[in-house]
């Protein structure tokens, strides 16, 4: 789950994003890699800085968003393995440019 590996998602950070959202968004804080799974198969959409998440909603078909660096494991993931219609990477530094693809 997001927050609980050193150097990797903050559930500080998406309080924070969550703060920001029209919609009502879920900041989901269990540490169970089933109930995070489950969680994805239901969701409308996904945003995440976390490759595994992108993976689990790739699997899904779930419209996905990544906030990454664009030279990063995500991004050559994307390439890779995701349709070429699915967003890329966001630019972490450049939040303000998720909202666009949302619309």
């Amino acid at each position: 789950a997001a927050g609980t590996a050193p150097n990797h998602d903050s559930f500080s950070a998406y309080d924070e994003v969550a703060r920001h959202m029209k919609e009502p968004s879920i900041v989901y804080k269990v540490e169970n890699t089933w109930k995070v799974v489950a969680l994805i198969s239901i969701a409308d959409a996904i945003l995440s800085t976390s490759l595994h998440v992108r993976i689990m909603a790739f699997i899904y078909f779930k419209p996905r968003i990544t906030w990454c660096h664009q030279r990063s494991k995500h991004s050559h993931f994307i390439s890779l393995w995701d349709s070429k219609d699915a967003s890329g990477c966001i630019n972490i530094e450049r939040y303000e440019d998720t909202w666009p693809v949302l619309s």
